[in-house]
């Protein structure tokens, strides 16, 4: 059985092998950490999908790794005989029948499909994620734009402007790649005003803050207006049925997309919680893998009361992205749509902006909800 770095959103090309974890000749469970990697976001942990022995290890920590490409090779263990044996892909890995079903007519093939469920189990939402980042990874693939001409003369003759090199991060050279992804995309923003001051004493009594009650906000508002919950496949719209709210989070000198699944779910202190605790690992220790799926919203929230406006490039595979501005005295603040035409026009943006706002207003401290 291959082992292949798996590629972990939509943006994701290649990633750095950070670390082994297991040896030649090592015999792992299920779910026993392999190797970590690093790509533009965070460093994340792989786990095996089956048990067996390491038969080889084919790349060196240090190495960059193109998504996809095998790094090792694993003997996967025999299963105990029952008197009859189906030797079929799906049997094997351990594939929900409503999963099959759709990989089929998606045309997605499950053995490149990550489960995610027990064992490595294989559910649907792990396909309609496959079938997503199939449709995206064009986006991701666009060669940069050549020069079309010279570098200035760094000697600054004949009044020539002097210039030199910056070296980029690999945080850096992804945001450029981001940039590039969506240039061809058409956009179009609508802005409106936030009033968080109807939930702050509530706010401030759970312990939370803005970009939390936000989260909330934005995940109801999702359910509330579907077509905002949704991106581009096949040149189709198609309606995400998972709710995947991200915050933009300043991590060194990149910005790492920080991914809560059906934030609206949670309590507003456990929201709170979990956010912090997402951020107490960024530059120390690999996020949880959760924390590192495609997000299917996106909010960047500027935090400084001096910036009252600003808005943000479009994320793939998302169909608007949300930027809010500083908090004036008031507790109100500027919050930006950047929308993706193809899917929204103005009457969504602003129906899911209004509902927004109306959301925000009725967050309350309170209980999971199951």
């Amino acid at each position: 059985m291959d082992v292949v770095l798996p590629k972990n959103s939509l943006t994701m090309t290649e990633a750095e092998l950070v670390a082994w974890h297991v040896s030649e000749g090592e015999h792992v469970e299920i779910g026993t950490r392999l190797f970590t990697m690093e790509t533009a976001k965070a460093q994340v942990d792989i786990e095996a999908s089956a048990a067996g022995v390491v038969c080889r290890i084919l790349r060196r920590e240090g190495e960059v790794v193109l998504a996809g490409d095998v790094v090792a090779e694993l003997a996967v263990d025999e299963p105990a005989t029952t008197g009859w044996e189906d030797s079929s892909p799906v049997a094997q890995r351990k594939v929900a029948s409503g999963a099959a079903s759709l990989a089929r007519e998606l045309g997605i093939d499950l053995e490149v499909v990550r489960g995610t469920g027990t064992g490595g189990r294989v559910l649907e939402e792990d396909v309609i994620h496959a079938a997503g980042t199939v449709a995206e990874g064009a986006l991701t693939d666009a060669s940069p734009p050549q020069p079309t001409s010279k570098p200035a003369d760094p000697t600054g003759e004949a009044g020539v402007l002097r210039t030199e090199p910056v070296t980029m991060s690999k945080a850096r050279r992804s945001g450029l790649r981001l940039t590039e992804s969506v240039g061809t995309v058409p956009v179009f923003h609508l802005a409106g005003r936030l009033d968080f001051a109807p939930v702050w004493d509530a706010m401030v009594a759970d312990g939370a803050s803005v970009t939390d009650v936000l989260v909330q906000g934005c995940a109801r508002a999702l359910r509330r207006v579907p077509i905002a919950n949704a991106c581009i496949q096949n040149g189709e719209v198609w309606r995400y049925l998972d709710i995947r709210v991200a915050v933009l989070t300043r991590s060194g000198d990149a910005l790492v997309p920080l991914v809560f699944a059906d934030p609206d779910r949670r309590a507003l202190h456990t929201l709170h919680h979990v956010r912090r605790e997402l951020m107490g690992h960024l530059g120390v220790t690999p996020l949880p893998v959760d924390a590192t799926r495609s997000p299917t919203f996106v909010i960047s929230n500027i935090g400084r009361t001096g910036v009252t406006w600003f808005s943000t490039v479009l994320f793939p595979g998302t169909a608007l992205t949300l930027a809010l501005g500083g908090l004036r005295s008031d507790r109100t603040a500027d919050a930006v749509l950047t929308c993706d035409h193809r899917i929204l026009d103005g009457v969504d943006a602003a129906e899911f902006l209004e509902s927004v706002a109306a959301e925000i207003a009725d967050v309350r401290p309170g209980s999971e909800v199951a």
